[in-house]
């Protein structure tokens, strides 16, 4: 069977705003970082969705603009928290809950043609199942848009060598007993299962069918400690996605067989 492919063209027509807000101001300075790292994965061309899932979609807001810059027809999200579901539905997201350490994918075979996972996967303790789960229910050709944190980040290479925890961890919800230098307040990340380095997860994504077609590094509130210097530094870490404190990853299925 011959492979199609999504046609990416270019003038990509770009929307950054939402039914729900997406306002810069309002934006924590780690989400700001993944919406710039995203716009310059997809600022290559112009997409023609007919539907598009996101795995991990939160209340729907980077959901609805990704899926303006694609112009998906349908657009379906899955979260496990039933709120977020609720207020994703009342934006015009075909919404699910579901766990996507535990349950597999509701969907048939090679169903849509773009799929994402936007600072998820590293929460997600079954990184094999759902990678499969994902490869299963795109089309041959369809466009895979992953997002996460790097371990291997410079960041995190400079505190290891002066013996602190890395960046994102987060090793009690209740206390502040990871306290960074430079860092002035506790953010809490969530709970972090593990996380890749761009190696690892580049080969992840290979084992499993896709092949990768662009990469983006993308910047940190870390990067505050750098003071008037944080913008210049970031700007030059994200043309170096090996040391970013996080990266954009958009892949392609390569065909309908998994790789053993």
């Amino acid at each position: 069977m011959q492979e199609t492919s999504i046609p990416i063209r270019s003038s990509l027509r770009t929307k950054t705003t939402s039914k729900i807000a997406l306002n810069n101001d309002e934006l924590l300075s780690s989400e700001r970082a993944v919406i710039d790292a995203i716009n310059g994965v997809l600022a290559s061309g112009r997409f023609e969705v007919s539907e598009y899932i996101d795995l991990g979609c939160g209340n729907g807001a980077l959901t609805y603009w990704i899926s303006e810059i694609i112009q998906s027809k349908k657009t379906y999200g899955i979260d496990y928290l039933e709120s977020n579901c609720r207020d994703a539905q009342e934006n015009g997201i075909s919404a699910l809950t579901l766990d996507l350490d535990r349950q597999k994918l509701p969907f048939l075979d090679s169903t849509f043609d773009f799929a994402s996972m936007i600072e998820v996967i590293e929460h997600v303790s079954n990184k094999d199942q759902i990678l499969k789960e994902t490869h299963r229910i795109l089309k041959v050709g369809g466009l895979f848009l992953v997002s996460t944190r790097n371990i291997a980040s410079i960041i995190n290479r400079m505190l290891l060598l002066i013996g602190q925890v890395p960046w994102s961890y987060d090793l009690s919800a209740e206390y502040w007993i990871d306290k960074r230098i430079f860092q002035k307040e506790k953010a809490f990340y969530g709970h972090f299962t593990t996380q890749y380095n761009l190696n690892s997860i580049c080969n992840h994504l290979e084992k499993i069918g896709f092949s990768i077609i662009e990469i983006k590094g993308m910047t940190g509130p870390q990067f505050n400690m750098f003071g008037p210097l944080k913008h210049t530094i970031g700007k030059i870490v994200m043309k170096m996605p090996t040391f970013a404190p996080g990266f954009v990853i958009l892949a392609r299925k390569n065909s309908k067989k998994l790789h053993i």
